[in-house]
């Protein structure tokens, strides 16, 4: 019998997701502190692999990226079922995630965070619309 069952609770996965350079780890991390609970972030298990491997040579289908998928919902799935509210951080690409994301949404409560970066279309069938002055000033928002 889990924790969750013995205690009649669930604990919470929160799922942290996003593209690439979006801040999700940093949400993660910081979210995580404010929550007190872990952080689990796919990267990071990922950079954990290949110091433990040594000599690596990234690719798409490299062994540590086949095996990373499985070990971060395991490390997952390990938490909840002790009744550990945890912070999971990734892309999140639907596809891929929800076969095994779907199994945990039974052990825990699961509130998504999706983080997005501010963007700007740019039609350029014509010049540009809006206009680089536009674009510029939309570019230097953010500083």
């Amino acid at each position: 019998m889990s924790y969750n069952e013995l205690m009649g609770t669930k604990p919470t996965l929160v799922v942290v997701s996003g593209p690439s350079g979006a801040g999700k780890t940093t949400l993660a991390h910081l979210l995580a502190r404010r929550i007190g609970c872990p952080a689990i972030c796919r990267d990071e298990i990922k950079e954990g692999m290949v110091h433990a491997a040594g000599d690596f040579v990234a690719a798409p289908t490299d062994e540590l990226s086949l095996r990373t998928l499985p070990t971060f919902f395991e490390v997952l799935r390990l938490l909840l079922t002790a009744g550990v509210t945890t912070v999971a951080e990734a892309a999140f690409q639907d596809r891929l995630w929800r076969p095994s994301l779907q199994p945990l949404l039974g052990i825990a409560d699961v509130p998504v965070v999706h983080c997005a970066v501010p963007e700007i279309e740019v039609d350029t069938s014509d010049g540009y619309r809006p206009g680089l002055d536009e674009i510029a000033a939309f570019v230097n928002a953010g500083r």
